[in-house]
């Protein structure tokens, strides 16, 4: 009668069967012999970290088992030790998916909406401001308006200012309006006008180029009376 004994590595069956990024797997390879050994996994690496369970014990409620006789019949042991598999991760496995990363990522995401958000408010109060001068403006420019002409005359200036608006937006002329107050720069240039260059590039609604705003009246009946 004879027996033939085979010694094979179980570090043979846990090599390659994973990426190399994925690092700090540890498996316990535990017996009904009362035999226990510890392997940790890098990647396609395998190395006997020591005999007994040397995995961290932080990581117990992680742990996966496999028992390769209820599997493969290779594995079936009719008289002899039965083996059982527990996997566990580690700290360095932990450390490689638990970054602070996302939550950097979230704030500057937060930051950047937060100033977007800004930006645009102080846009509309600007032009909210601007708008309600101007509207000021118009609003004082008018009651002037109608307190010194009739009506006739009130609507012939108005539409001499549209006129002109007309004109300059089709000849490209730079408008002084945009970049101060229309009113002051209209009477500067009237008193500009007919000297220096503004004379020939300006035509503004109060210089000696501008229509009359008052009536012809070729004929008129006069009436003394007493």
């Amino acid at each position: 009668m004879g027996s033939v004994n085979v010694i094979v590595g179980w570090e043979n069956y846990f090599k390659n069967i994973l990426p190399n990024h994925v690092k700090g797997i540890d498996v316990v390879l535990d017996d009904s012999c009362n035999k226990v050994y510890t392997f940790r996994i890098n990647g396609g690496n395998v190395t006997i970290t020591g005999e007994g369970d040397l995995h961290d014990t932080n990581f117990n409620s992680q742990r996966w088992s496999w028992d390769p006789t209820e599997d493969a019949s290779e594995f079936s042991v009719e008289e002899g030790c039965a083996y059982t598999i527990n996997i566990y991760p580690s700290k360095e496995l932990e450390d490689a998916y638990l970054t602070s990363k996302p939550m950097f990522y979230a704030v500057a995401v937060a930051i950047i909406f937060i100033f977007t958000a800004l930006v645009f408010l102080a846009y509309d109060w600007t032009v909210q401001l601007r708008q309600n001068k101007v509207l000021n403006a118009a609003t004082r420019t008018q009651a002037i308006v109608s307190s010194l002409f009739p009506k006739n005359v009130q609507e012939r200036i108005f539409r001499d200012v549209e006129e002109e608006v007309r004109q300059e937006e089709k000849s490209k002329i730079p408008n002084r309006g945009f970049l101060g107050n229309r009113t002051k720069d209209q009477l500067k240039t009237f008193l500009d006008v007919g000297t220096g260059d503004d004379a020939q590039k300006y035509s503004g609604p109060a210089s000696l180029k501008s229509k009359p705003i008052a009536d012809l009246f070729p004929e008129a009946t006069i009436v003394f009376a007493e």
